[in-house]
């Protein structure tokens, strides 16, 4: 079964393809192993929490950056709407 998030944001970085989004349930327990896919697209097996802040100064704990297998897959994805990242099988 698989997660759903909303992503915010879809940009190429060192040659890298970046997605990032954060969950519709907060504090969703997700893992991301090889095979996974978010909306299906391949992304690699890893995650990672940037340092993005709150308003009010704090560490927001529920943005998360999920890197694509392949970059040329960034023009797949589209900003805002629910997908799901679903566990490698």
């Amino acid at each position: 079964m698989g997660i759903a998030f909303v992503i915010e944001a879809a940009v190429q970085i060192a040659g890298r393809g970046v997605v990032f989004a954060r969950p519709v349930a907060k504090s969703a327990d997700f893992r991301v192993t090889p095979g996974s896919t978010l909306d299906g697209i391949p992304v690699k097996p890893r995650v990672d929490l940037p340092r993005r802040l709150r308003p009010d100064g704090t560490v927001d704990l529920e943005y998360f950056q999920f890197e694509l297998v392949d970059s040329a897959d960034l023009n797949r994805i589209r900003r805002g709407p629910e997908v799901l990242l679903e566990p490698g099988r």
